[in-house]
């Protein structure tokens, strides 16, 4: 059924619809050739809310009565941090669960806060939400030393002691560095970025073996029995890891994204204080057991139904998140990156047109590239691989990546030869091949094949 929210926003990108998108379409011209509609539906609305409303009914009607009941105050004060606090107690049976009153101002830092609003500036993933989208972006690098660990700026990603930090609430990660915990910060906030998407960490450890692991190195349970203390070794036979909770970010804190039966988007946003976050994400795991994690799945959604605002523009799966860096690419380069009917079209520094097109390509790639004849469209070269080896990213990713080649096809084609000589055979012999870069890069050729 047609809504405003598809009218309005891609189901894939979350991005607004390109105004040379048909009415009816819900998938906007950059997204529509590389997504199955009933696919994309299927993932987009998170597992465990399909669960809870699905199987999960009676609980759905308590947490209705405990928010209009025993949990009226909590909800009122929900998402401040001791309502956070206070819930997951009500929850779980944790009592010892406290806010971290000792917040760090990170504005009151001035490197920290200058290396936030360089980052902001460039766009990057980690800071979304705290300059102007019209700033220039600020140019160097910055390098800050805080609490014994080093941060240099890379772009638009943050090294943090040579670890290369990406995504996530950039604020949070930093106040994780004021924190007194045996644990790396970086791999404290890399663990649960891996668990709210729902992804393993490279070793293919088992996040419940990992979670034993650092709860026994840093003490955080109380007396053997406890609800919170490590799952013996016994007990992980035929466990099984519980649904991530899939949630989108702004700089301060993660914001658990909920389907609101139209298509779009509702968020509840989540502590902003680490030790919080894991609690919470600890408890959504299972412990002390799979009915507590229940509850409080059952609790989020009904406040969030109730209190949270609506953004279609949410993205919460990694899938939405690479298409929505592809929009921006070519929202980026509108003169440069045209719509095929099954992909896109690329002109590239050397003045050659590429098509990236659905299917099956050159060492099993979802997708083919090919160069386009300038005086025929309907003519396209030999297939051309660019050496994508990045089969564990989203598909977004990866197209990223390629739309990014070949917009500067004259700097990869001095590294892939076959960039330059696959254009050259389609289009040299038609007189096509005239951009100044293209010529030169034809001579440079010549001159090896005379040497």
């Amino acid at each position: 059924m047609f809504n405003m929210a598809d009218a309005e926003n891609c189901r894939c990108c979350r991005s607004a619809m390109l105004a040379d998108d048909s009415a009816d379409a819900e998938m906007c011209a950059v997204c529509l050739p590389w997504n199955d509609m009933r696919e994309l539906m299927r993932t987009s609305v998170p597992a465990w809310q399909i669960h809870m409303q699905r199987d999960q009914q009676q609980l759905l009607d308590d947490a209705d009565d405990w928010l209009d009941g025993d949990g009226a105050e909590i909800a009122e004060l929900l998402p401040s941090e001791p309502a956070w606090a206070a819930l997951l107690r009500a929850v779980s049976g944790q009592r010892h669960i406290r806010a971290d009153s000792n917040e760090v101002d990170l504005e009151s830092e001035p490197e920290l806060d200058a290396l936030r609003t360089m980052l902001s500036s460039r766009r990057s993933p980690l800071f979304p939400d705290l300059t102007d989208s019209d700033v220039d972006p600020l140019q160097g690098e910055l390098r800050v030393e805080v609490t014994g660990h080093r941060l240099v700026s890379d772009d638009r990603s943050l090294l943090v002691d040579g670890v290369r930090i990406e995504a996530g609430p950039g604020d949070l990660l930093l106040r994780m560095l004021f924190e007194a915990n045996c644990e790396v910060a970086t791999a404290r906030f890399l663990r649960m970025l891996a668990h709210i998407e729902g992804r393993q960490e490279e070793d293919g450890t088992d996040l419940e073996v990992r979670r034993r692991r650092a709860a026994l190195r840093s003490c955080r349970f109380h007396t053997v029995g406890a609800a919170d203390a490590p799952r013996p070794a016994a007990n992980l036979e035929g466990f099984m890891e519980a649904t991530p909770p899939l949630c989108d970010w702004d700089s301060r804190r993660w914001m658990l994204g909920i389907d609101d039966g139209t298509g779009s988007r509702v968020l509840l946003p989540l502590p902003c204080t680490p030790t919080l976050v894991e609690r919470f994400l600890s408890i959504w795991s299972g412990r002390p057991n799979r009915r507590v994690s229940d509850r409080l799945r059952a609790i989020c959604l009904r406040w969030a139904a109730r209190c949270s605002t609506s953004s279609p523009e949410a993205r919460i799966t990694p899938h939405e998140r690479s298409f929505g860096m592809l929009r921006g690419v070519v929202d980026a380069n509108p003169e440069r990156v045209a719509f095929l009917e099954d992909g896109l079209l690329v002109t590239g520094t050397m003045g050659v047109r590429w098509s990236i097109t659905r299917g099956v390509g050159v060492h099993n790639t979802p997708y083919v590239i090919e160069p386009v004849c300038m005086v025929d469209l309907e003519r396209k070269g030999s297939p051309v691989c660019l050496f994508d080896e990045s089969t564990e990213l989203p598909l977004g990713d990866r197209l990223v990546m390629t739309v990014l080649g070949l917009l500067n096809d004259s700097v990869i084609s001095q590294t892939i030869p076959q960039v330059l000589l696959a254009a050259a055979q389609l289009n040299y012999r038609y007189g096509t091949g005239r951009a100044p870069a293209f010529r030169q890069l034809m001579q440079q050729i010549a001159d090896v094949a005379e040497d």
